[in-house]
């Protein structure tokens, strides 16, 4: 149980630092299991979670920063890629430039308001806003239930059900990829197996 009040769209407040370094996969495709555990099985973009959908990482896919239309060197370059959910990949295609968070700290460009409403902070905070559609109304009414409902849930945490239900809204996916049963890791040197995490407290 996270010991504050979680802030379920709050973007970091630091660049996203890389734990892997996987290389030499002979499609990009290949690179999804690295990335989940990467970008801590929720979309880079917009922050939902793979727990929020019903077909749980079936409904995320592997982005290029860069496009592979502008890029096509970089199609397996593993620090070009980043996690994200069908809407924001479908909406972003070709567009460039967008942040690199890994590069840059998303919380210094945009911010998610109380209301699920969400405003740049910087002009390339407002163009990846605008690229990807991040105001999108459809977005911002699922962002305004989702902070209601788990402020709700925090505030009855005392309760046992709402405890769990809270649980449940910030867990890991039970599906964690074997990333030690994946070749080649390059980074770490080594191969293991995932710890199971605990959840995030926001």
């Amino acid at each position: 149980m996270p010991d504050a009040e979680p802030a379920p769209f709050a973007y970091p407040d630091t660049p996203n630092v890389r734990s892997h370094g996987p290389q030499d996969y002979l499609r990009y495709k290949a690179y999804k299991p690295w990335l989940r555990d990467e970008f801590v099985f929720r979309c880079v973009f917009c922050l939902t979670r793979e727990v929020w959908y019903p077909s749980g990482h079936n409904a995320y896919h592997v982005e290029h920063l860069k496009p592979r239309s502008r890029a096509p060197h970089l199609t397996l370059d593993y620090q070009n890629m980043v996690y994200s959910c069908g809407d924001c990949n479908s909406f972003k295609q070709n567009k460039w430039p967008v942040l690199d968070p890994c590069r840059n700290a998303y919380g210094a460009h945009f911010r998610v308001n109380e209301d699920g409403t969400i405003e740049g902070l910087s002009v390339a905070g407002w163009r990846t806003i605008r690229f990807l559609r991040l105001d999108r109304d459809r977005l911002n009414e699922f962002r305004r239930e989702k902070i209601y409902k788990i402020r709700t849930l925090w505030e009855w945490r005392h309760v046992p059900d709402m405890a769990t239900n809270l649980k449940n809204e910030l867990r890991y996916p039970s599906d964690l990829p074997k990333l030690n049963r994946r070749q080649p890791n390059s980074r770490r040197g080594e191969h293991r197996q995932l710890p199971l995490r605990t959840p995030p407290a926001w």
